[in-house]
């Protein structure tokens, strides 16, 4: 798929059909997760980036561009640039944003992924965690392509990143950032209330165990890091997301509880600002996030496309179709932003 129109994004749903035996939502999770990928070419093109984000804290951001691509500077049009936002505990080489990666490069695109903070093994690069209000790092780094010479920036988010990404295209809406064009999120979590809480319903206890687990270890790393900043004696009480959000989340980025923090950083809030381009993709049988966040009236905006299978489960969207390959959400993504690019998305 190399171009897509609005008519054709808002019937999506028909086009997306399941790799045979994988409409289990579980299954599509899990597997699309586990899918043997090779991304060598990319990696050892990239350019590796530091970007200061706050006074004590930078972000890594890995850049790609196209092979005839010269510093992005190389004819009259809008010199794009987008930059990627992965999910929990996820990095810029996770699966997800490495394949979106070579999809926009192979439209002529240049791609920036961006690590949230301590993500990527930059736990040394900041003294805070990382969480999903952090909008403001998002925009920073927006801004930090902005002064290099590019003009045009697209914002692309997957799970936790989606809502960090829809949140920060809103706030720049609102500040008249105008340099950010538009935005894609792939099974966003914007409401972060109902996520935590599928969380804890039936089988949904494999992938709350697994973040937990993770979100322990990084705990623990960032007691090396930064002696003393965190109670290591707290992580053995701590059964939940939630838990671990009340106790370390929250207060390390200026919420009063988890509660708060789910109230206040979720985008859902937010998305009736947006005043540009915005592609949403989730899946009706996504098991993380329920379905029913994006059935709002904040969602419904002559600004959004909402594409919404039956089937994907949570930025799965394994394809029955092989052509180029099979990650049927990526190509929606990727078409959505060579639509921006050729002016056809206003």
């Amino acid at each position: 798929m190399t171009s897509i129109s609005s008519t054709a994004l808002t019937s999506a749903p028909l086009l997306f059909q399941p790799m045979p035996g994988m409409a289990n939502a579980h299954l599509m999770t899990i597997i699309s997760s586990r899918w043997p990928r090779s991304f060598k070419s990319l990696l050892l093109a990239q350019e590796s980036i530091l970007i200061p984000v706050s006074d004590t804290s930078r972000v890594l951001v890995e850049v790609n561009r196209p092979q005839n691509h010269e510093n992005g500077l190389s004819d009259k049009r809008p010199k794009t640039i987008a930059i990627i936002l992965h999910g929990l505990e996820g990095s810029s080489h996770s699966h997800y944003v490495l394949g979106v990666c070579r999809k926009l490069l192979d439209a002529g695109m240049s791609v920036a992924r961006m690590n949230m903070r301590n993500c990527g093994n930059t736990l040394h690069l900041c003294d805070t965690l990382y969480n999903a209000g952090l909008s403001s790092d998002v925009i920073t780094v927006s801004k930090y392509f902005l002064n290099e010479g590019y003009d045009q920036i697209i914002l692309v988010g997957f799970s936790l990143g989606g809502n960090v990404v829809l949140k920060a295209a809103a706030e720049a809406s609102l500040e008249n950032i105008d340099c950010i064009r538009s935005v894609a999120a792939v099974s966003p979590s914007i409401d972060l209330h109902a996520s935590v809480n599928a969380l804890r319903q039936g089988l949904n206890w494999i992938y709350e165990m697994n973040f937990l687990w993770s979100l322990k270890q990084k705990i623990r790393q960032k007691a090396v890091t930064h002696p003393g900043k965190y109670d290591l004696a707290a992580l053995r009480r701590i059964k939940s997301i939630m838990e671990f959000d009340d106790v370390y989340t929250a207060p390390d980025g200026g919420y009063a509880s988890a509660i708060d923090y789910y109230t206040r950083a979720s985008a859902l809030h937010m998305i009736p600002e947006l005043r540009m381009p915005t592609l949403i993709v989730a899946a009706k049988d996504d098991p993380i996030v329920p379905f029913h966040s994006f059935t709002q009236k904040s969602l419904q905006s002559k600004y959004i496309d909402l594409v919404a299978p039956a089937h994907g489960g949570h930025a799965g969207f394994i394809s029955r179709h092989d052509a180029p390959d099979r990650f049927w959400a990526e190509r929606i993504v990727a078409a959505f932003c060579q639509q921006v690019v050729s002016g056809h998305r206003d």
